[in-house]
């Protein structure tokens, strides 16, 4: 028989845990894709687009908020933009993309020509002609170009006139890219990213230049602007 009698009822007990305050904290601590090399190198609150390259089929994904608080949310897009949630910590399987000569895939180069081309609707004249003289054969040197092709300098002097159209939009004016400064510097690179079909992450890997460059131009303007005092 079994003796129950030193048995204690059950008691239950319901404690209200508040839910943390959500994080107004965006920046990582940390993100890794399996073992692949980020480029550029992470750096916490100062880079927000990486590139990997991969033959994998899958890769784990793990991005580390520098809140711990914080929800962090990571999505893939396949070859057709079809969007799907991954799950932080997780693998995730990478949809077959064609790849072109030049190594970049469908989406990449769709939108790369998408911004090229809205960017030369903004130029009255693209013609190699109108360029600063030794604007070109500057840029080439900037990108190692060490050659002499023509078909070479057409693909760099046609990238030329739409950067410095969008560059001039950011810039509030026509810059002037015949001085080493911000505007000359930020073209340069631009045209080394619509070279490689990287426009899609140059303005994110380059805003705070943009924005220096915007402030630059204010306080010149400002300085240009202001009413002496009279004493």
């Amino acid at each position: 028989m079994l003796d129950i009698s030193s048995v204690q009822p059950a008691v239950w007990k319901v404690q209200q845990v508040t839910a943390p305050a959500a994080s107004a904290v965006a920046d990582l601590a940390d993100l890794r894709i399996g073992g692949l090399t980020l480029s550029p190198a992470f750096s916490a609150a100062t880079t927000t687009g990486y590139t990997a390259a991969t033959t994998n089929a899958t890769n784990t994904v793990t991005a580390i908020p520098a809140d711990a608080n914080a929800t962090v949310e990571i999505t893939n897009e396949d070859a057709e933009e079809e969007t799907t949630r991954v799950v932080n910590g997780r693998a995730v399987t990478w949809g077959a993309w064609r790849q072109y000569a030049d190594g970049q895939s469908d989406r990449r180069k769709r939108k790369c020509d998408e911004i090229l081309r809205r960017n030369r609707n903004q130029v009255i004249m693209a013609d190699r002609s109108n360029l600063p003289v030794g604007l070109l054969a500057d840029v080439e040197n900037y990108l190692n170009i060490t050659w002499d092709d023509e078909a070479t300098d057409q693909k760099i002097g046609g990238l030329l006139p739409p950067g410095m159209a969008y560059l001039d939009a950011k810039y509030g004016a026509v810059a002037d890219y015949t001085k080493r400064r911000m505007p000359r510097t930020l073209l340069m690179e631009y045209v080394r990213y619509a070279r490689d079909s990287a426009l899609d992450v140059f303005e994110s890997n380059y805003l705070s230049l943009l924005l220096g460059m915007q402030n630059e131009k204010a306080v010149k303007d400002y300085a240009q602007n202001a009413i002496p005092s009279v004493e």
